[in-house]
């Protein structure tokens, strides 16, 4: 992903510099730095979430909410869209410049101490390191913290929960997390703690098991998804209007405006944890829960940048999320697409494709700059098995620009990287004459 439009300073290139390094899932890096850095994490309540599609959003609703009550709360999320700052709020207001640039050079100058020569910090390790740092001396009460993959040994996983939630699993990253939903589940289930309640989203049965005897072990106690807690309503063009209960607490005739059916889900997970810090002494009152809800905001996930004709952006980049954007459009009677989709080398390209087959009326294929990224040329040969006719972009913007003008519904979708690149460039664009838009099919450059 690109850095911020903004000159960085030194110490914030030295973080991008460090994305060359690629991920390593392992907590060694992790505990050097904090102790350097004086364990910024020891006094930081966190509400930890993990899982393969959905804590984003629950993080989202989370800390919309537990703001609205007068605390700080700390908000650290990935990847981001367009800056760098988006990754680190406090309270909604993403850090600026200059404290990213101190922070940055205190984990800089903390790994040159710490960190042995024979390793190498990772671009996510020092990005976490600097949000915790942040935190801790903004005097933060309370941090909302999204495990950035898998659980057990993602960098996150230093971090004192007081509530840990898993949302759903699905197979992704299999390549480092396992090969099945029950591999996967004891990777996320690692972010469980002794004694600290767990409240999980997971439906499918292995993985379930899998997570109730990790918790089982931890002595942890756990409130699972239709048994424990839940949620009713329905979606529509406003976002959902739903009635949630969980132990001690329901509430109904509560709103949110992020779009699809599966946030039901994620709402649900996000009030049983707002129920859990209730029954420890945090105070949500009903009015505060109603506010936040309803003033949630998630960017690149089924978002309309345009109404007539319809434009939505979205980063769904697995097949679970694919299923899911899909289904939500249907319900919205979105039909005969224009659909732009690039992803990255580590997902399964048809999986994420097929779901819109029914929906999708033309597809235009890019790709993203970034070094993960699958070129179009290859994303090409894998989309013509579904979409013949699909037309193969080298450069993003190009395909933005055809896709925005055909008259048709348009959804940009396949990665969270792609959605940055839609954002930005729609927030600035100035369109080009349409002969100037070149793409290539079979037959060549059209």
């Amino acid at each position: 992903m690109s850095a911020p439009a903004a000159s960085p300073g030194p110490a914030v290139n030295w973080l991008w510099s460090l994305e060359r390094f690629g991920m390593k899932l392992g907590l060694e890096n992790m505990t050097c730095l904090l102790e350097g850095l004086g364990h910024p994490e020891a006094d930081l309540p966190a509400i930890h979430v993990a899982g393969s599609n959905g804590k984003g959003s629950v993080c989202a609703m989370l800390a919309s909410v537990l703001r609205k009550t007068g605390l700080r709360v700390g908000l650290y999320t990935s990847p981001h869209l367009s800056r760098l700052n988006e990754r680190v709020q406090i309270n909604g207001q993403e850090i600026g410049d200059a404290l990213l640039e101190r922070w940055a050079e205190e984990v800089r100058s903390c790994a040159g101490r710490v960190i042995p020569p024979d390793h190498q910090v990772t671009f996510f390790e020092a990005t976490t390191a600097l949000a915790l740092t942040h935190f801790a001396a903004e005097d933060v009460d309370l941090a909302v913290v999204e495990v950035g993959m898998g659980g057990r040994l993602d960098a996150t996983n230093l971090v004192k929960p007081i509530i840990t939630v898993i949302t759903r699993i699905a197979l992704e990253h299999t390549q480092y997390l396992g090969g099945t939903l029950e591999a996967i589940a004891r990777e996320k289930g690692g972010i469980i703690k002794p004694g600290v309640p767990l409240v999980s989203g997971v439906r499918p049965p292995e993985p379930r098991a899998a997570l109730h005897a990790i918790a089982e072990q931890h002595d942890a106690p756990t409130w699972w998804i239709d048994e424990d807690f839940g949620s009713s309503g329905g979606a529509s063009w406003r976002g959902i209007d739903f009635d949630a209960w969980a132990p001690g607490w329901a509430l109904d005739h509560l709103h949110c405006p992020l779009l699809g059916r599966h946030q039901l889900d994620n709402a649900a997970i996000a009030f049983a944890s707002l129920a859990r810090l209730r029954e420890t002494g945090w105070k949500v009152p009903e009015a505060v829960a109603r506010e936040g809800f309803s003033q949630t905001q998630w960017p690149g996930r089924l978002e309309v940048v345009r109404e007539n004709p319809l434009l939505i952006i979205d980063g769904s980049h697995n097949p679970d999320g694919a299923v899911a954007t899909a289904a939500a459009l249907r319900d919205l009677g979105v039909k005969r697409l224009t659909v732009v989709f690039a992803c990255l080398g580590d997902k399964e390209v048809a999986g994420i494709l097929e779901p819109f087959g029914d929906l999708a009326t033309e597809v235009l294929i890019t790709q993203v700059r970034d070094r993960r990224a699958l070129p179009a040329e290859w994303l090409g040969e894998a989309a013509r098995k579904l979409w013949p006719g699909c037309r193969i972009f080298e450069v993003a913007e190009e395909a933005f620009e055809l896709a925005a003008r055909s008259g048709r519904p348009v959804l940009i979708t396949g990665s969270l990287y792609l959605a940055g690149l839609a954002r930005d460039w729609w927030h600035t664009q100035t369109l080009k004459p349409p002969e100037r838009v070149a793409a290539r099919d079979g037959a060549g450059v059209v």
